[in-house]
């Protein structure tokens, strides 16, 4: 996983940090392998408030992005209370579907409007390489047999 976070913020423009969250039957929501401690705080913020770019995503399977979280209403709770972590630019990308597991890949940057129509679209195309190679991951480290990936 920490491999798909790099590689995303070396070829998606604009990313400067990047995880993975990941919501296991039974588990509640967490990330992993977050490039810097500020992505793991921003989406603790979307876990508590229950609303944010990756909670849309991975619940509807859509690209999600903003370039201003001072200024974002689709997310009034969690927009107010990542502001103050100085990323105001995310972008959000389901990963995958098991039987047992969702994720999602999070990009962030520290400047406003840092993704546009073109970057979101290759990053589209990144997360789905990073979606079949993490989902081959955990099949075969924990030999899952319902572990086949529904993008």
């Amino acid at each position: 996983m920490a491999a798909i976070v790099k590689a995303a913020i070396d070829h998606v423009d604009g990313a400067e940090l990047a995880g993975i969250s990941l919501v296991e039957r039974g588990r509640a929501i967490r990330t992993v392998a977050p490039t810097d401690e500020v992505v793991r705080a921003i989406d603790e913020v979307q876990y508590r408030t229950g609303q944010g770019p990756c909670l849309d995503a991975i619940a509807e399977h859509q690209v999600y992005s903003t370039g201003d979280l001072t200024a974002e209403d689709r997310w009034e709770d969690f927009a107010t209370a990542a502001a103050e972590f100085g990323v105001p630019s995310m972008l959000s990308y389901r990963l995958f579907v098991t039987g047992t597991t969702l994720g999602a890949l999070n990009l962030y940057s520290r400047a406003h409007d840092a993704f546009s129509h073109q970057t979101r679209e290759d990053g589209r195309l990144f997360a789905t390489h990073a979606a079949i190679a993490l989902v081959g991951a955990q099949t075969h480290g924990q030999g899952h047999p319902d572990a086949t990936p529904r993008p």
